[in-house]
């Protein structure tokens, strides 16, 4: 059974996608100066990674028109649950893209490293581990919402913020160009500012603005 599920999973990935403007590049872990010989299972492997990433922005998306679409029509709270389902839809698209790649690709991602735009993207085992992490701790986060109700925060920006979150993550987790890295690295670090502040409180928004000046003094000896 566990064989034929592989194999179905294999074929679904193997289906070419027409992303040609991906530039993929496909290397060999165990030697640097060696590229590994391209094939289809990698270069679809690529695009099925690629698509768990580009959902997630996509979410941002939906989350933004959903907002604007029933802001004066439903109550906050009810409003704000919604945002969060279609937020925790995306996140589980993800997650399930994710997991068949890593499923179907274990071998092959564990001797090769993928790369996209001229090698400014990176799909490796360590990359796509952690990015499983994380969305499964964000995911388990969701479960909090009922606490964030009761309480003095704006509830309607924080799934949109989450799914910016989540987003702007996975691509600092796959960055291999610098400035990629610090354009994701700075909007990550922004989204969290207005997190911290969310709750209206006092210690809250002294710690938002800490927080942002340690994080911009940062940036000023990165940059």
């Amino acid at each position: 059974m566990s064989d034929n599920l592989q194999h179905y999973v294999y074929t679904l990935v193997s289906q070419s996608s027409g992303l040609g403007f991906l530039n993929i590049k496909v290397k060999s872990n165990f030697d640097a100066a060696t590229e590994a010989a391209f094939s289809d299972y990698g270069i679809s492997l690529s695009h099925l990674f690629f698509a768990s990433d580009l959902v997630l922005y996509f979410g941002i998306l939906a989350v933004i028109v959903v907002l604007g679409a029933f802001y004066k029509s439903i109550e906050t709270i009810k409003l704000a649950t919604y945002l969060l389902k279609v937020s925790a839809f995306f996140l589980y698209i993800s997650l399930a893209l994710n997991l068949a790649g890593l499923y179907a690709g274990f071998e092959f991602l564990s001797a090769n490293s993928i790369f996209l735009f001229d090698s400014s993207y990176s799909f490796t085992m360590f990359s796509q581990i952690f990015k499983l992490l994380m969305l499964l701790i964000v995911g388990g986060l969701y479960t909090l919402f009922p606490y964030v109700t009761s309480s003095n925060m704006r509830i309607l920006e924080l799934p949109l913020l989450l799914q910016i979150t989540l987003a702007l993550c996975a691509t600092i987790i796959s960055s291999s160009n610098l400035a990629l890295l610090l354009l994701s690295l700075e909007g990550f670090s922004l989204i969290l500012y207005i997190m911290t502040a969310l709750g209206r409180t006092y210690g809250g928004i002294t710690a938002s603005v800490k927080y942002f000046a340690f994080g911009t003094l940062g940036s000023i000896f990165l940059f």
